[in-house]
């Protein structure tokens, strides 16, 4: 009897457990952007957002979203953002009372009442230049410029994302592509030295190639063998001379398989 009792209980539980699943999956609401919510929860992109507020939250572009008590960005808690008083300055920047973000981190040390954003990602208060939430140290205000997505000088140095370019020559520099520059004596790749390269024949290829009238590089080192009159990129890290293979600068005994 026992048995039977303990069976009928387990079968009543788990039919109300599906009819409770099945009513709330009749109140699920799409917010969008991978935001859902239901009844008791909400969601990104399937999963629950502890703590945040069914009946409260509510998106404030496709990546923020807040509820009574915080700031979400992509699901996740903005920590110490007010959503009282978080409002956006662009797509990526945000600001309450007491900081600013980007993407969802806190700014260190930005001017909730200055701050201004300049293309992206840069932005500037009173006194220092950011690139995405990281301060680029030491970059003056007043004369600094931006190259493009990467590359950024003022009127004393050159940087490469929020970090200076070691040696680079501000008067002479210049943007050769993503993440390729070059000034009237060096050769850069994200910011680094190619070593030897040559400013006058450097000619960018394909996948992390490049070359100059003497060498091959990937990246910023030199490609040890490689023949620069029959050098030829392929596919997915790999290149090949008249003699070898090479898989991302390495000479390699394994073939690309297309």
């Amino acid at each position: 009897m026992t048995s039977i009792s303990t069976c009928t209980c387990s079968l009543l539980l788990c039919l109300a457990l599906a009819i409770s699943a099945d009513a709330l999956s009749m109140f699920f609401e799409s917010l969008g952007n991978g935001y859902g919510k239901d009844l008791r929860n909400v969601y990104y992109n399937g999963t629950k957002i502890p703590g945040a507020s069914p009946m409260f939250f509510n998106l404030i572009n496709d990546r923020y979203g807040k509820d009574m008590h915080n700031v979400y960005y992509n699901g996740q808690k903005v920590p110490e953002a007010s959503p009282m008083f978080f409002k956006l300055i662009n797509d990526r920047y945000g600001k309450d009372m007491h900081n600013v973000y980007y993407n969802g981190q806190k700014i260190s040390g930005a001017s909730t009442m200055f701050f201004q954003t300049l293309d992206l990602p840069y932005g500037k208060d009173m006194h220092n230049v950011y690139f995405m939430d990281q301060k680029i140290s030491g970059a003056n205000v007043n004369s600094f410029k931006i190259l493009n997505d990467e590359y950024s000088r003022d009127s004393q140095n050159v940087y490469y994302k929020n970090q200076k370019v070691q040696g680079a020559s501000v008067n002479s520099f210049q943007v050769l592509g993503p993440r390729y520059a070059k000034d009237s004596q060096n050769v850069y790749f994200m910011g680094q030295k190619i070593p030897g390269a040559n400013v006058n024949s450097f000619k960018i290829l394909d996948d992390g190639y490049s070359k100059d009238s003497q060498n091959v590089y990937y990246k910023n080192q030199k490609v040890q063998g490689a023949s620069v009159n029959s050098f030829e990129v392929l596919n997915e890290g790999y290149a090949k001379d008249m003699r070898n293979f090479f898989y991302k600068g390495e000479q390699t005994n394994k073939k690309p398989t297309h």
